[in-house]
């Protein structure tokens, strides 16, 4: 029979709820916090994407710009297209689990800007939230490595797959 819902095969959760006995995700800050005066080199926003970004509180998107700027920001197609487009100028927060990390940064629709500071995550940082550690060295031009990391399988899911099909 199945525990809880979750059928037999499939392992328990190990991360979440301490109230459940689980051991706590992994923040952003636990993650990159210790980067903060040296992120290495990243993208930059253009001046009309950085100007949303400065309304958005961290862990936010663009549901918490003012209602009267949000179809601006967003523009016609995509404020009228269906879905929560909750990746639109999503400001990450330091206490919580990072998002899945994508291969663009500076993007309205997929960017990743840092709790404080009004810019994309840098290389770095990325490359932190996927669990590479610090040895690995990224090759190619900025785009490129921002697409590598973010087209890769984060390396603790990746482990955790492994051990699960061995």
């Amino acid at each position: 029979g199945a525990r809880g819902g979750i059928p037999p095969t499939l392992p328990l959760p190990t991360h979440g709820e301490s109230t459940f006995g689980l051991r706590p995700f992994v923040t952003v800050y636990d993650a990159i916090g210790d980067l903060v005066n040296r992120p290495g080199p990243g993208s930059e926003y253009t001046p009309e994407v950085r100007r949303w970004f400065e309304l958005v509180p961290p862990g936010g998107n663009w549901r918490d710009l003012p209602k009267a700027l949000q179809r601006e920001a967003l523009g016609d197609r995509s404020y009228d297209a269906g879905g929560g487009k909750t990746g639109f100028y999503r400001r990450l927060h330091w206490d919580r689990p990072a998002p899945t990390i994508t291969g663009r940064a500076n993007r309205k629709g997929s960017a990743l800007c840092h709790p404080t500071a009004t810019r994309p995550l840098s290389v770095h940082e990325c490359a932190r939230l996927q669990g590479f550690p610090d040895t690995w060295k990224i090759q190619g031009s900025s785009a490129q490595q921002y697409q590598q990391i973010g087209n890769a399988v984060p390396t603790h899911l990746g482990a955790a797959i492994a051990r699960v099909l061995s």
